[in-house]
């Protein structure tokens, strides 16, 4: 079974906090994410990066957009915005 999209609300709470630590500039984005996955009935605004592509939607992480999540950063998919992370 994939990964794919976290509905843990513990790990959910740690990647709020760690994003809005990290890129406090992202909390607008953040809050619409969240918003949204909840009419949707789920608590998603995350997920990880598995084989080069958002596990949300599948589809491929650009090389650049790929290496920042590499370094630690949260990226947005350019399919589907929501956050990315590499999980490794």
């Amino acid at each position: 079974m994939s990964r794919s999209v976290s509905h843990d609300a513990e790990q959910l709470r740690v990647l709020c906090e760690r994003l809005l630590r990290e890129q406090p500039q992202s909390e607008p984005l953040l809050q619409r994410l969240l918003a949204r996955s909840r009419r949707m009935g789920r608590e998603c605004a995350f997920a990880p990066i598995e084989d080069r592509r958002c596990s949300a939607c599948n589809m491929t992480v650009a090389s650049a957009q790929f290496q920042k999540a590499k370094a630690g950063e949260f990226i947005n998919c350019a399919h589907c915005v929501i956050f990315l992370y590499h999980d490794e």
